[in-house]
């Protein structure tokens, strides 16, 4: 055996990370990481927002502890930054209940205009607020705990992908190199899968995908100081973020778990619901962490046919736009057509169509390769 620890974390997100900081004091550590660096997932790319009483009953306690801890012990962790629901329709009833629900009350729009300048009052029908939102630096939060780590000789083994746990005379053998008495599975979307290799009982963790990208906007506002804002319809939800804004649609798509990616439409249609609610319009799009999709489709071919619906008609990626932009001038100028029902249905018949034929075709690109590959490596053996 290379090593042995008393403890072996899997997973180097801020779940893993912080679990190795605090039992590093009392315990031989070891964290393992799949990836070049710690925090590579969600822990370095959420929005980054504490809400103390946000999520069920164990989370809100268990906030409230992490909030006193941060308060005392990483004072510099949390910013203040407040959080404003705005509300376009001017359903009074509906907003009451929503606003009520994530513990905010209705101010008036002179206020929200204080508190966010760059809100339109030509399309803002209501708003409501809270102040006890906080900013989470997160690069903080993560540095200062793996310094913690590293003082109290934690190794912290990046590449590190486990790949086959085994339980043998009471301890864990990780990849037939490593054991430890305990094993923590930190995995995150990745934690099913760990159980399953460690011959345990998946807990059926569905993984989400929520999509958000960096912009620049046209404002002579100071934007730094803005609170979170979002939608009532809960459709978007914008931050600044060093001089940035962070813009999301605010979705929650299962998916499988992996090196995730923000799809082009999604970006674009979180864009449009921001900029129905503020005055700036987006300049530029600086982040959507796309780069490692676009690798894999670059390499795989694999088909990307994704559909957006909007007022009963459906824009297809590739078809109807082929960037982010386009789709936001399509949807700023659209108009409900007056197609018949049965209108209707052909065009969605035509969408799925489409959607088909681009699979196939990729499917065949794919096939195509593979068999080539397989041929090129077959002369190579042969020779």
């Amino acid at each position: 055996m290379a090593e042995k620890f008393d403890i072996a974390v899997i997973g180097g997100g801020i779940a893993g990370i912080s679990a190795a900081a605090r039992l590093s004091k009392h315990a031989k550590v070891g964290l393992f990481e799949q990836e070049d660096f710690i925090a590579h997932h969600s822990s370095s790319r959420s929005a980054a927002v504490f809400i103390s009483d946000y999520g069920n009953d164990d989370v809100c306690e268990l906030n409230l502890i992490t909030f006193d801890e941060l308060q005392s012990k990483y004072p510099n962790i949390l910013k203040q930054r407040g959080l404003m629901s705005l509300e376009k329709d001017g359903e009074i009833d509906q907003f009451t209940n929503h606003s009520n629900s994530l513990g905010l009350s209705k101010i008036s729009l002179n206020e929200a205009k204080d508190k966010a300048p760059i809100i339109n009052l030509q399309f803002v029908k209501q708003a409501s607020w809270r102040d006890d939102v906080y900013d989470i630096d997160t690069d903080l939060l993560i540095q200062t705990l793996r310094k913690e780590c590293l003082k109290n000789g934690v190794q912290i083994l990046t590449n590190h992908k486990v790949k086959k746990l085994e339980r043998v005379n009471k301890n864990w053998i990780l990849n037939s190199q490593f054991q430890s008495d305990t094993l923590i599975n930190a995995g995150g979307a990745w934690a099913d899968k760990i159980a399953q290799l460690a011959s345990l009982k998946p807990k059926k963790i569905q993984p989400y995908k929520r999509s958000m990208a960096r912009v620049e906007i046209d404002t002579d506002h100071e934007i730094n100081n803005l609170p979170v804002l979002f939608g009532s319809d809960d459709s978007w939800y914008a931050k600044p973020d060093a001089g940035s804004m962070i813009v999301s649609p605010a979705d929650v798509s299962p998916c499988e778990p992996h090196d995730a990616w923000a799809d082009d439409e999604d970006i674009a249609l979180g864009i449009y619901n921001f900029e129905s609610m503020v005055e700036p319009k987006v300049e530029k799009l600086t982040s959507n962490f796309a780069d490692e999709y676009q690798q894999i489709v670059n390499l795989t071919g694999m088909p990307t046919v994704p559909t957006i619906k909007y007022e009963n008609e459906y824009f297809v990626s590739g078809r109807d736009y082929g960037n982010p932009q386009q789709l936001i001038n399509i949807l700023q100028t659209f108009k409900s057509s007056e197609y018949d029902d049965s209108r209707r249905v052909l065009e969605r018949i035509k969408t799925l169509n489409f959607h088909i034929n681009t699979a196939f075709g990729r499917l065949d690109q794919l096939l195509r390769k593979i068999e080539t590959k397989i041929n090129t490596d077959g002369n190579e053996s042969t020779d």
